[in-house]
C-alpha cells in the first residue's frame, strides 16, 4: 500500500505542474 501511495504522490507532483502550464 505504501508503495502505491508513493506512486500517487509522484504522479500528483508531476501532473500538478503540467496542469499549471496548460492553464497559462
Amino acid at each position: 500500500m505504501s508503495a502505491n501511495l508513493a506512486c500517487c504522490e509522484i504522479l500528483v507532483k508531476l501532473t500538478l505542474p503540467n496542469l499549471c502550464n496548460e492553464t497559462r
